[in-house]
């Protein structure tokens, strides 16, 4: 397990070494316009910038809109009290608030498994068949499909290499699809 994170006593978060750069998906724009300013980002502009991926990344883990609320707010509330102390660089904030984010809602989850339904919408249908996904498997198609990190982050947040990423979030995407009644 990584180091601890000041301001969350009972939070282990796993650091994200070796990230950097511009990211993936959604924030590489965002992330090239902090990382060229010269003072870092507020807390208020991290989560005005980001709560938005947290909310999804915890939506597709949780599939429960109260739910996901209540961890992305959590997982916000424990970023802000590192944030000042943790000190991360602009090109790494996605990273590890997405980190934090994951590994609160892998110690706060209370059901070992959302029951898998069959769903009446094509939506409904692939929440379903995430469910009954392995956890590893889940959280990189998560991080990969609603947060739009590339594979190296994936494999910074939750410790593995990025192709052991690449593989689970495609094992997974499979299996959704597989699940949801679509073929390919």
């Amino acid at each position: 397990m990584g180091p601890r994170r000041a301001g969350a006593a009972d939070a282990t978060i796993r650091p994200c070494p070796g990230v950097q750069g511009r990211l993936e998906g959604w924030f590489g724009d965002v992330v090239r316009v902090m990382a060229e300013a010269t003072a870092a980002p507020s807390f208020d502009e991290v989560r005005q910038l980001y709560g938005a991926a947290v909310h999804r990344f915890c939506l597709v883990v949780l599939g429960e809109a109260g739910a996901a609320e209540a961890a992305a707010n959590r997982a916000l509330g424990t970023a802000e009290a590192a944030y000042g102390i943790d000190h991360p660089e602009p090109s790494n904030v996605p990273v590890w608030l997405l980190g934090i984010a994951c590994e609160d809602v892998r110690r706060r989850r209370r059901t070992p498994r959302r029951t898998t339904v069959a769903g009446s919408t094509e939506l409904e249908a692939a929440l379903g068949a995430a469910a009954a996904l392995p956890e590893q498997e889940l959280f990189a198609a998560a991080l990969r499909g609603a947060a739009g990190l590339g594979y190296a982050e994936i494999g910074s947040v939750l410790g593995t290499s990025p192709e052991a990423a690449r593989m689970a979030c495609g094992w997974a995407m499979r299996r959704i699809r597989t699940g949801a009644g679509r073929s390919g």
